[in-house]
C-alpha cells in the first residue's frame, strides 16, 4: 500500500477540507484512486494535524504531527482487523515536553537505540534515547552530540544538529557556522520558509536536508560531527530517500542520487540529476519505491502522485486530484 500524509492544518480557500490523516492507496486493487481514509486512529484528547513524515520501524508505524497548537510524534501500531483503522494509537513518542521539538517534519532511527527528528521551527536535529519497549523516546538536558560541546552550554535539549544561527523564537543558543555543519535557513527573521527539512540514516551516516543551504550534510552517528556536504544543488532539497547504498534527493521538480562515502577524514556525497521521463510538472515532495520497483514521487502543490518504472522512465499520473497538499509517500505491505 501506498501510504500518503498531506499538508492539512486549518480550511483555507484554496484547501477548504483539509486532510490530517493517512490515506492509503492500494496499488494492486481494482480501483487503486480509492482509499482507505483516516487510516490513523486516535481518541478525541489527540489532535492530528499537519502531518509529516510517515516512519515503520521497530514494529510501529511513528508520525511527525506538525501542529502549531501540539508538536508531538506519535506512535500506532497495525489493527488486527482489515477495515479501517488500520492503524490504532499507543501514544505519543515524544512531546513538545523537548525544546528543540516544534513543528517537527522527519523522523530515523539508527540501530544503536536513538531516534532523530527534525524541526522546522527550531532548525534543529534533536537526538532521542529510545526505549526499550520503542513506544517512547526521551532528550538528554542540552546538546546530544560531543562535537557540539565546543561551541558552548545552551543548545536545546537533545540537539544533534545545530542550526548555523539562533532562530528569533529560540534566541541565545550557540551558533555553529555553516562550514562547521550548522544548518542554514531564510528568512533570517520573520517566519521562516526555509529550513531543516528531511533526516534519514544511509551507509551509516546521518544524512540532513538543509534546504536553505541547498546541500544535503552528513554528520557522525557516534559523536554528531560534520563529515561533509554535497555540492550547492540549483534547488534546496526537501526529501530524501535511502534505497540499498543509494540517497535520493528531492530538490525542486527533480530527483538526484548518490551514495555517501569515506575520504580520508571526511565523507563525501555527489548527487547526479536522473533524467526523469516525462519530467515532473511541479515540484517534488515525498517519494518512495513499492515492491515491484516502481518509483513513486508527489507533486505537491498539484496534489499528484507520478510513478515511473525502477530507470525513472515511463511516467504516469498515478494518483491525481488528491484532496490536500501529498507531503510524505511510502510504501508498505505490512508494518515491521
Amino acid at each position: 500500500m501506498l501510504f500518503v500524509t498531506f499538508h492539512g492544518g486549518s480550511p483555507t480557500k484554496i484547501v477548504p477540507c483539509p486532510v490530517n490523516n493517512v490515506y492509503a492507496y492500494d496499488e494492486t486493487s481494482k480501483d487503486p484512486t480509492q482509499p482507505y481514509l483516516n487510516v490513523l486512529s486516535a481518541p478525541a484528547s489527540v489532535k492530528l494535524s499537519e502531518l509529516r513524515a510517515l516512519c515503520f520501524a521497530n514494529g510501529y508505524l511513528y508520525v511527525a504531527n506538525g501542529s502549531k497548537k501540539v508538536d508531538n510524534v506519535l506512535c500506532f501500531q497495525q489493527s488486527s482487523q482489515t477495515e479501517n483503522p488500520l492503524f490504532i494509537y499507543i501514544g505519543t513518542f515524544v512531546s513538545d515536553s523537548v525544546n528543540s521539538l516544534d513543528h517537527p517534519f522527519s523522523i530515523c532511527f539508527d540501530t544503536a537505540g536513538h531516534a532523530y527528528v527534525s524541526s522546522q521551527n527550531t532548525n534543529v536535529v534533536t537526538q532521542l534515547n529510545v526505549a526499550s519497549n520503542f513506544q517512547t523516546g526521551s532528550a538528554v538536558n542540552g546538546n546530544a552530540a560531543s562535537y557540539l560541546t565546543q561551541f558552548g552550554p545552551g543548545f536545546l535539549n537533545g540537539t544533534f544538529v545545530a542550526s548555523y544561527e539562533a532562530v528569533s523564537k529560540y534566541p541565545g543558543t550557540p551558533n555553529v557556522e555553516l562550514t562547521q555543519g550548522g544548518l542554514d535557513f531564510k528568512p533570517k527573521s520573520g517566519s521562516m520558509i526555509h529550513s531543516v527539512r528531511d533526516v534519514v540514516i544511509c551507509n551509516g551516516v546521518l544524512c540532513v536536508a538543509d534546504e536553505a543551504g541547498k546541500q544535503v550534510k552528513m554528520y557522525d552517528l557516534g559523536t554528531g560531527a560534520f563529515l561533509g556536504a554535497s555540492g550547492t544543488l540549483p534547488y534546496g532539497p526537501i526529501h530524501l530517500l535511502v534505497r540499498g547504498s543509494t540517497l535520493y534527493a528531492a530538490a525542486g521538480a527533480e530527483v538526484y542520487t548518490g551514495s555517501p562515502a569515506p575520504s580520508g577524514g571526511q565523507w563525501t556525497l555527489t548527487l547526479t540529476l536522473q533524467n526523469l521521463s516525462p519530467l515532473l510538472p511541479g515540484e517534488a515532495s515525498g517519494m518512495c519505491f513499492d515492491g515491484s520497483n516502481n518509483f513513486y514521487v508527489a507533486v505537491r502543490k498539484l496534489n499528484e502522485i507520478y510513478q515511473y518504472n525502477s530507470s525513472f522512465a515511463n511516467g504516469t499520473a498515478f494518483l491525481t486530484e488528491l484532496p490536500d497538499n501529498p507531503e510524505f509517500v511510502v510504501w508498505q505491505e505490512t508494518a515491521s
